[in-house]
């Protein structure tokens, strides 16, 4: 997994109810680039650890983003 990846899981766990913010405000606060943030999301996705609606970001599986 790429450090974007890693980063995004741990603020995900972090907040187990899920976050709604931008995802340009979110690549700040993670230190990394939004590309880099949106190919991190599509991973995450793929694997069925979160769901992506606009802003807010929901958990789906904890277990996932453990093994980031």
């Amino acid at each position: 997994a790429g450090s974007a990846e890693r980063k995004l899981s741990q603020y995900l766990l972090s907040h187990p109810d899920g976050v709604s913010c931008p995802a340009t405000s979110l690549a700040q606060q993670l230190g990394v680039s939004r590309a880099s943030l949106y190919r991190a999301f599509d991973a995450l996705t793929e694997r069925g650890a979160i769901c992506r609606a606009g802003k807010r970001i929901e958990v789906l599986d904890e277990h996932l983003l453990y093994s980031v």
